[in-house]
């Protein structure tokens, strides 16, 4: 155990010694003023009751009271004993003289307390209450001695248990000492101590490796040795404070070089004296890649002038700062004349309306991407991609934005023409069947939704076949344009028509609310393809029927196969007729 270690121990037990002493006085002391200041109550309280007694007999009798001493000792008498002390109570004339008496001879120390008798307002005597305190004396030693048998236990308790609990502490200490030591040791950083004169005090192996010392070899030498361009005699100190927190400079080595580092320097208590610390950190390479990013900035504008894609990128106040040369032509401006322009003035008032607020969340610190079209000059429009991202400082602060545009009209119209292929009739310009199976389904979970019916209609061209066969493909292929164009004239914005086979249509009406209604849009079909049809030159025109059938939604079927059955097979029953309709439920 260290010198220090035994001292701690010595005051343990002083305090202990106190703590003991303090225990011993105040638990009799505490407990004599506790039961003294109730017996002294008591004792008041009785002469004040029985001189109260002794008034009403004065008021009774103001001229005899004095003599009638066998009423007088009753009062005494009834209240003899009351106080749980020995006690002797007095009735006093006016001039001190014993009127009456009772009780036993009382052993010193006496507690003594009377009240006035008063006649009519006039002081004519006093009764008189005294209480040995001797077994108040004896209780109290009793307690006394309870307090040093306390005071031993406390003295005990406080002076042994906490060495046991110090000796514990202490190797715990030791322990951390040491593996603090470890760490210190195991740094990848260099750790470096100074005495508030900027002396050197210790380096720990990373920084002895870093500057090419031992800590024998700098103990005691200037801090400037190791950092020439900083002076830490007095840094610990309140004028010295703008050297603590974290800075860049220069360390030099044993043999003179230079090497940038970065330098973290606070102040703490080392062996009971302010010591700073300085955590080193080589950034060496870290600054041959910010030289050679700085060396790279020509190659990366022109770089950016030469790319198809637009750059551009502005501050936080959306002022331009950076605009390759695509941006810049595209949008209408110069590489040097769009600079410091706001994007309000660069977009235009109505497309700056459209972006200002992906420019508000990309300031906010979340990236965007999103697409929009640009109408130039000449009235082309333009399909643009756009993905922009928040320019972050190094503190995490949001500096500007940077976008990236590039043009997608060419993709764009091409991704328009394979949908279309995909779900357009190419003679008719009509949805096909693939996206009529789509339409259908979305009007089944439409309706489902909602609790709603509507009807599907499917169509048949009556004696399209023989003018097929007799005009050709061509005039085959007009007359089913021209069908479509009115079958399409008959029916809702809302309603879809498509093309699902060589001459056979299909018509959704959504949202009906009686039968009647799909009844009606089938008699205005029948009779507008009933109507003469003229194919191109000829003057001769072209007569032909259709024959549908009608299906409702949920009443005959709840899913698209079984619907599209249900109005094949009506239609077909509509066809033995001919040019008529019917509805799958009759």
């Amino acid at each position: 155990m260290s010198i220090a270690d035994i001292a701690l121990a010595r005051t343990l037990r002083l305090i202990a010694a106190a703590i003991a002493i303090i225990v011993a006085v105040s638990l009799p002391l505490g407990y004599w003023l506790v039961v003294y200041s109730f017996a002294a109550e008591a004792a008041a309280n009785d002469a004040a009751a029985l001189a109260e007694l002794v008034t009403q007999r004065i008021n009774a009798d103001p001229e005899l009271w004095r003599f009638e001493i066998p009423r007088l000792d009753a009062i005494v008498a009834a209240r003899t004993g009351t106080g749980g002390l020995p006690e002797k109570h007095f009735i006093l004339d006016e001039r001190g003289a014993v009127l009456v008496q009772d009780g036993e001879n009382l052993s010193r120390p006496i507690l003594t307390r009377s009240a006035p008798l008063l006649d009519s307002g006039t002081v004519v005597g006093r009764f008189v209450t005294s209480r040995s305190l001797v077994p108040l004396l004896q209780d109290t030693a009793l307690v006394a001695l309870f307090g040093l048998v306390l005071a031993l236990a406390v003295y005990i308790s406080l002076s042994l248990l906490p060495l046991r609990a110090l000796t514990r502490v202490l190797g715990a200490l030791r322990q951390e000492r040491e593996r603090l030591r470890a760490i210190v040791d195991h740094a990848v950083e260099g750790i470096i101590t100074f005495d508030l004169q900027g002396k050197l005090q210790s380096l720990n192996p990373a920084a002895e490796r870093m500057f090419d010392y031992g800590s024998a070899e700098v103990l005691g030498r200037s801090a400037g040795d190791l950092l020439p361009e900083i002076d830490l005699a007095g840094a610990g100190l309140p004028d010295g404070k703008s050297y603590l927190g974290k800075l860049e400079t220069l360390g030099r080595r044993k043999d003179g070089t230079d090497f940038p580092i970065e330098l973290a320097l606070s102040q703490a208590m080392l062996e009971g004296k302010p010591h700073l610390i300085a955590i080193a950190h080589d950034i060496t390479v870290r600054k041959q890649a910010e030289q050679a990013l700085r060396d790279s900035a020509e190659e990366l504008r022109l770089f950016a002038d030469n790319v198809p894609a637009m750059t551009v990128s502005y501050d936080e106040n959306l002022h331009c700062r950076f605009a390759n040369k695509a941006f810049a032509e595209f949008f209408g401006f110069t590489v040097e004349n769009i600079l410091g322009k706001h994007l309000r003035e660069v977009a235009g008032e109505d497309a700056y309306r459209e972006i200002e607020g992906h420019s508000i969340k990309v300031l906010q610190g979340h990236p965007v991407t999103y697409q929009r079209t640009r109408k130039l000059a000449n009235g082309e429009s333009r399909y643009l991609e756009v993905k922009v991202l928040p320019h972050t400082g190094d503190q995490g602060r949001v500096l500007g934005l940077f976008a990236v545009i590039i043009d997608i009209t060419e993709h764009k119209l091409a991704e328009e023409r394979i949908w279309r292929v995909a779900h357009q009739d190419s003679l008719t310009g009509l949805p096909n069947r693939m996206l009529f199976n789509d339409r259908l389904d979305q009007a089944i979970s439409l309706a489902k939704r909602d609790s709603r019916q509507f009807a599907l209609l499917y169509l048949d061209l009556d004696r399209f076949k023989p003018v097929n066969d007799s005009l050709g493909h061509t005039a085959g292929d007009e007359l089913l344009q021209a069908v479509a164009v009115r079958i399409r004239q008959q029916v809702r914005e809302s309603d879809t028509v498509a093309r699902v086979g060589g001459d056979e249509f299909t018509v959704i009406l959504p949202d009906i609310a009686k039968r009647e209604e799909a009844e009606t849009v089938a008699k205005k079909i029948i009779a507008a393809v009933a109507a003469p049809f003229q194919l191109g030159s000829r003057t001769q025109s072209v007569g032909i029927g259709t024959s549908i059938g009608i299906a409702l939604y949920p009443t005959d079927a709840r899913d698209t196969d079984a619907l599209v059955k249900a109005a094949d097979a009506a239609m077909y029953r509509a066809k033995q007729v001919g040019s008529s309709y019917r509805f799958f439920a009759a």
